[in-house]
């Protein structure tokens, strides 16, 4: 399925939740919608919270706008701001939830990682002989890996690719 496609599942998901509430908000009583509301709504963010919450700002934007006509559902009969909602409820917008579910518990939990053991041990001496350059007042300290050593040292005046490249040319 495209990313297009499961955003549009969600969106859809939290549209019947929202129509749910909506027709009972004068029929049940608070504590049943904040329940319907952390059953059906939140569980179907959490679905897919990891990847969801890396979406473009657009779905972001429409998640919460969904999660505060939902929440206004369920705060019915209280005079309560559209903005402090989220607080009043303990609910949390779209980019909270993703860090508390995913970055808090997963990331800094380190209950279920498993550390990396080697198959071999590694090697203890350096594989190749890796090429420095060091200065000491204007002095330069070259150290070349082995494969340089071994060019003619009628190559060795040259400075820099374009001279070689040039050398080669006009041989």
């Amino acid at each position: 399925m495209s990313w297009q496609h499961h955003m549009t599942f969600i969106c859809f998901k939290l549209r019947r939740v929202a129509c749910l509430l909506f027709n009972i908000k004068g029929l049940a009583p608070f504590p049943v919608r904040k329940m319907i509301v952390h059953a059906l709504a939140y569980s179907v963010l959490r679905y897919g919270i990891t990847i969801f919450a890396f979406c473009s700002e657009r779905w972001k934007a429409l998640i919460d706008s969904l999660l505060r006509s939902i929440l206004k559902c369920v705060a019915y009969g209280s005079k309560l701001d559209t903005k402090t909602i989220f607080h009043y409820l303990g609910f949390c917008m779209f980019q909270d939830l993703f860090t508390r579910t995913v970055i808090l518990r997963h990331d800094w939990s380190d209950d279920f990682k498993v550390p990396y053991v080697a198959r071999r041990p590694l090697r203890e001496q350096k594989r190749f002989t890796v090429p420095r350059s060091s200065t000491r007042y204007g002095e330069a300290c070259k150290k070349r890996a082995e494969v340089y050593t071994f060019l003619r040292s009628s190559m060795n005046y040259l400075k820099s690719f374009f001279f070689f490249r040039l050398r080669q040319k006009s041989t």
